[in-house]
């Protein structure tokens, strides 16, 4: 097995509306291969060189991906991608905050080509992304499209915006109430306007933060016991944890951790 796997935070540019970029190289014996992807609730600008991709997703549902240029649009986890002997890709994560704006699509659920929305000039930064030979020129390229199409900042979106940060700053550790009384909003409210711009509801965002600051935290500190990480995460107890972790992964800590998909190692 072969792969690579390189990633940046943008530049101050961008950085408010593209959270991480990454590409992965992956060549491997195996004609048919499963990789699980855990949704860190952040769309994404997703560019695949091979097309023969299948997502599986919820309970075994299957979603072709014959898109250059796509993202992932309200699909049910747990999520597995599908892939024959090699996988390269580039992917731009956005801000959540900017989820909706970046990508206004139907509200069915699918795997959505980028091409309708963007037109040519996605389908020129997909050229140029994987004519470039290094990391920074793929980054370039891209920034070269996306400036393009950054838009302005509403009142709601700067609220939305805060509201995630709190959320990454307490690493998911908090509630729909807490927030509330901090911002001063409703329940109701706030939930209707979060999910709004960034498509999650606050409960499921939340719980989403939590398990993937689980599992960076896990990668960094690999001799931690998963009660101790459980602990760390802001659980009680390790049921509720594995509970959590298993509707986001779809799978057990200690499977997960076993071996590791590669997506994760951007981590390290």
């Amino acid at each position: 097995m072969e792969f690579d796997i390189v990633a940046e935070q943008p530049d101050e540019e961008l950085k408010d509306y593209i959270k991480e970029t990454y590409r992965l190289r992956f060549k491997g014996l195996q004609e048919d291969q499963y990789r699980i992807v855990v949704d860190d609730g952040c769309y994404d600008f997703v560019f695949f060189k091979e097309r023969k991709s299948i997502m599986k997703y919820a309970d075994d549902q299957l979603a072709p991906i014959s898109s250059k240029t796509f993202t992932i649009h309200q699909l049910a986890p747990p999520y597995k991608l599908n892939f024959g002997q090699q996988l390269t890709f580039y992917t731009a994560k956005v801000q959540p905050w900017w989820n909706r704006t970046f990508f206004d699509l139907p509200t069915s659920a699918g795997i959505y080509d980028l091409a309708p929305i963007y037109g040519k000039p996605i389908e020129i930064a997909h050229q140029k992304i994987f004519e470039a030979k290094k990391f920074e020129e793929q980054n370039e390229h891209f920034k070269a499209f996306i400036v393009k199409h950054l838009p302005h900042k509403t009142a709601t979106v700067n609220l939305v915006e805060n509201i995630c940060n709190h959320i990454y700053n307490c690493k998911g550790i908090t509630t729909v109430n807490e927030l509330s009384a901090i911002f001063d909003i409703n329940r109701q409210q706030l939930n209707a306007v979060f999910k709004t711009e960034v498509m999650y509801t606050l409960k499921r965002f939340i719980a989403i933060v939590r398990i993937v600051e689980a599992i960076r935290y896990k990668i960094k500190n690999p001799k931690l016991s998963f009660t101790e990480l459980a602990i760390a995460s802001g659980y009680f107890d390790q049921a509720h944890f594995n509970n959590d972790f298993k509707k986001a992964c779809g799978t057990t800590p200690s499977k997960l951790f076993k071996d590791l998909p590669e997506f994760f190692f951007r981590h390290q």
